[in-house]
């Protein structure tokens, strides 16, 4: 019965992106603006003051080669909208180690409507400075150097990586299978250092930045490495195969200040492979003890004969456990302790291992599966191997070049096999994949064509 009003009004034009960023910068830099709307660069530069430490600097717009001459530049106009932006110098260069600020003051006007900006925005960075060391530590998050830490050197410029040459660092004492890493403004170095040990470092002083400084002077710098926490690490994965050129197979772990490791090994078959990844889910979430499967063949506490503050290389064996040079085992080690100390669950190391001959490969496509196997020490194909898994749709035997096909099954399966005489090489599904999302869990019920190879 009644008409109604109402009004609105659209966004007059923002800052959304600028360039360079607040790191150290050349003396001759183009500046880089984009906008949430079309704007007219003729007209927009005359609301823009460049001021270097206060002190205002006369601009103009940047031509076709500048800014084609910078990188980074083309990369952000590339994923900006046509007319969104603009680009422009200093007409003479800047000072160095100086703040300069950008203004783009209200009042800016837009390509796309009669509005103006209410606001002045604005936004700064710096341009370089001599080149100089402005902190060295360790570069993990404690404080101390503790051994391995990797020694890290912080400039206050990116440094050039194209014209460093190892001869510019050098390092007293000896530090085992040094690498140099250079990113950014850091120079990080890697090894097995030593603990209660003193290391200098040596800094050349033609080591220069991005921009063509020099150190200018020799520098050194020392690093006190202290003691280490104990630790015991192992494979990344729990499920593992022995190199089958191994006269006396065994597990290889790596600890630092530990003299004692509390070792089970646990004879297991293929069948028990479900089981296992069960007890691994569920080991934890429980308070009572829980025994993973297979038969317990050792349980013992090892004695470890290592020195103080290195990292040391001991080795699980059990050859004396494996009839005809073949099987399978859940190894779990972990470090002995007392009643009254308290228990790391990541230290502790749980891994399935096999021992065989066989390499087992698997390839799929929506309808087919082809399985390969050959002889893991020359790469030869097996042919007359017999494959099967846990579930009875899958037998079938590789012919004279080792491989096998036969139609997806129905029905899933956790694993393969592959066996030859009295050698049974398994390899299970793969528990996880990934995709765009991330990683993540295989519902039970995908069909039989995940495997890890």
């Amino acid at each position: 019965a009644e008409s109604v009003q109402f009004s609105f009004s659209t966004p007059p034009p923002t800052v959304v992106n600028t360039y360079p960023t607040n790191e150290p910068q050349p003396l001759e830099p183009t500046f880089f603006i984009s906008f949430n709307q079309r704007i007219n660069p003729r007209s927009v530069i005359n609301h823009i003051d460049v001021t270097a430490e206060g002190h205002p600097l006369e601009i103009q717009l940047a031509t076709e080669d500048q800014i084609a001459a910078n990188k980074d530049l083309s990369s952000l106009i590339s994923n900006i909208n046509e007319g969104r932006w603009l680009a422009f110098r200093a007409k003479s260069p800047l000072p160095a180690d100086s703040s300069i600020n950008i203004n783009i003051g209200s009042g800016t006007p837009s390509a796309e409507g009669p509005l103006v900006s209410k606001n002045a925005q604005s936004y700064n960075f710096y341009t370089y400075a001599p080149l100089e060391i402005i902190e060295h530590g360790c570069s993990w998050h404690d404080d101390q150097c503790r051994p391995l830490m990797p020694f890290n050197i912080e400039f206050n410029n990116p440094i050039d990586a194209s014209t460093y040459d190892e001869s510019m660092l050098q390092i007293s004492p000896d530090l085992p299978g040094a690498t140099v890493n250079i990113f950014g403004n850091h120079i990080q170095i890697s090894g097995s250092s030593k603990g209660q040990t003193t290391y200098r470092i040596t800094i050349d002083g033609d080591i220069s930045d991005i921009f063509g400084q020099t150190l200018g002077k020799t520098k050194q710098i020392k690093f006190k490495v202290g003691t280490s926490e104990p630790y015991l690490v192992g494979p990344d994965e729990k499920f593992i195969t022995l190199d089958p050129s191994s006269k006396q197979p065994a597990l290889s772990l790596y600890t630092i200040n530990y003299n004692k490791l509390d070792v089970k090994i646990y004879a297991v078959q293929p069948s028990d492979w479900p089981e296992f990844m069960t007890y691994l889910e569920q080991y934890q979430r429980t308070d009572k003890a829980v025994e993973p499967p297979g038969d317990l063949v050792r349980d013992e506490v090892q004695n470890l004969e290592i020195a103080t503050d290195e990292l040391t290389e001991i080795n699980i064996e059990f050859a004396n456990l494996i009839d005809n040079n073949y099987g399978h085992f859940i190894i779990i080690a972990k470090p002995h302790r007392t009643i009254f100390e308290e228990e790391k669950y990541w230290e502790t190391i749980q891994t399935w291992v096999q021992v065989t001959q066989i390499g087992l490969d698997v390839i799929t496509d929506h309808t087919e599966m082809i399985v390969w196997a050959s002889n893991l020490n020359d790469g030869s194909p097996i042919s007359g191997a017999s494959i099967t898994s846990d579930i009875d749709s899958i037998n079938a035997t590789t012919d004279q070049d080792g491989t096998a096909k036969f139609d997806l099954p129905a029905n899933s399966a956790s694993y393969l096999l592959a066996s030859v005489a009295s050698d049974l090489v398994m390899l299970p599904r793969s528990t996880y994949f990934w995709d765009e999302g991330g990683w993540h869990k295989r519902p039970v019920t995908d069909a039989l064509r995940w495997f890890v190879f």
